[in-house]
């Protein structure tokens, strides 16, 4: 389903760098060799523990490029350092060596280019089979408390029935049963407690993954992940309303990066990915599509309602002249193009892509900083 990228005459399109270029970029990752001591002491020369040292390593490399703590960067950090994704690591050896820095944006476009990497939907489910596997204990230990209350019931009533021919003995044994009970009780509360909060903790992990999953940490949009499974919700649904798409792409976002740095790159894509959230809602749904792409999703519009919302948008941006707040230099108007599409068939979302995406191209070819529908 992936789109046509909108060209760019200077985009490097080269093959990744072989790995060799990692050699000298080592100390740039955080995983530089450390300098000769010529008295090395007992404390250098006692073991490091492995995961520890792994551990500062990621550390490393996430502050060293000044990186949010979010599970993807983390992820990232922990391919790169470890050694276990060669294709990353040639990835990022190009990029340094071009002076491009890695940034929270260059790691989600990265993965953003390959839907498998990341927080995958096989790990979820892996996530969401612990979490019922720690329910099925609390369950069965909930159910144990309860054989052993009955149990003990059952015991007891024997003993009281005894109590008038044998008083002394039926005591000595109802308080030896009621000790027994009570150790049994307290055995499996503790546990059952301890799996509960294990529980617990990994419904919030699942909440998290999932989260992550289907967010796109820059803009707080969903992501395309999230976008095509509302697409399936929506033709899985008993009746489906008229869906129009649009596709949104910013006009020479590379020209913007390229002359005021990634960092506002990433906050031109914030301050647009604001103004489509604010259409969001129960008849509208947002992604951020990859790059500098955005799809919209609207529900019992016609095609020249979605043109006529993303014209109010787009004029209310191009209106604005922006100012890079740190440097003070200015960036100038923000304009994006887009191309309109009916979804005839929900089912029908890769053909529909494609007729937008053609009207998106004919916004660009037409003068960039308008709308086209197909």
């Amino acid at each position: 389903m992936a789109t046509v990228p909108t060209p760019h005459p200077d985009d490097d399109d080269g093959a990744p760098r072989r790995s060799s270029l990692m050699a000298p970029l080592l100390a740039r990752f955080g995983r530089a060799s450390p300098s000769p001591d010529p008295a090395p002491t007992a404390e250098r020369l006692a073991p490091i523990n492995p995961a520890r040292r792994l551990y500062d390593r990621i550390g490393d490399f996430l502050f060293r490029h000044s990186l949010d703590l979010t599970p993807l960067n983390f992820g990232c950090a922990h391919d790169l350092v470890a050694d276990v994704n060669q294709e990353l690591g040639n990835a990022v050896s190009k990029a340094l060596l071009a002076g491009e820095p890695i940034t929270n944006a260059w790691i989600e476009r990265y993965y953003g280019e390959r839907p498998d990497d990341g927080l995958g939907q096989g790990k979820l489910e892996d996530i969401a089979n612990t979490v019922e596997a720690e329910l099925g204990r609390c369950i069965a230990l909930i159910g144990q408390s309860g054989t052993a209350t009955q149990a003990f019931g059952e015991a007891l009533t024997s003993e009281i029935a005894t109590l008038e021919v044998t008083p002394a003995q039926t005591l000595s044994r109802v308080v030896d049963l009621a000790r027994e009970m009570v150790e049994q009780t307290r055995s499996v509360d503790q546990e059952l407690r301890e799996r509960r909060e294990q529980a617990q903790a990994l419904r919030s992990t699942l909440r998290t993954a999932n989260r992550a999953a289907n967010l796109d940490h820059l803009t707080n949009l969903p992501n395309r992940r999230a976008f095509e499974r509302h697409v399936r919700e929506i033709a899985a649904a008993a009746s489906v309303r008229p869906l129009v798409l649009a596709l949104c792409d910013i006009d020479h976002f590379k020209k913007i990066n390229d002359a005021h740095g990634h960092a506002v790159g990433d906050r031109v894509l914030k301050l647009i990915a604001a103004r489509f959230q604010e259409i969001c809602g129960s008849a509208c749904f947002a992604a951020r599509f990859g790059g500098e792409e955005f799809v919209l999703l609207f529900q019992d519009r016609t095609v020249a309602e979605v043109a006529a919302a993303i014209d109010d948008i787009r004029a209310r941006l191009a209106e604005r002249q922006l100012v890079d707040k740190d440097s003070g230099r200015a960036i100038g108007k923000i304009s994006f193009s887009a191309g309109v599409a009916e979804m005839p068939d929900p089912n029908a979302l890769h053909t529909t892509i494609e007729r937008a995406d053609t009207a998106l191209y004919a916004a660009k070819n037409g003068g960039r900083n308008r709308t086209c529908a197909a």
